[in-house]
């Protein structure tokens, strides 16, 4: 599954990446919903801050 650290912008570039819409606003930054998500990293290119990791 793929995660968003402290350093998201919410820039929206991940939320347009994602294939399943699973990317939504939290806190301060976005947060991934896990039980859905595909971890297909899709959104983890996406992001211009390099805030998203892919969990093994």
């Amino acid at each position: 599954m793929a995660y968003i650290d402290n350093t998201c912008v919410s820039c929206g570039y991940c939320l347009e990446a994602c294939p399943v819409q699973v990317i939504h606003q939290g806190a301060g930054k976005y947060e991934i919903d896990a039980d859905n998500c595909l971890n297909c990293g899709s959104c983890e290119g996406a992001c211009p801050c390099g805030s998203i990791h892919m969990e093994e």
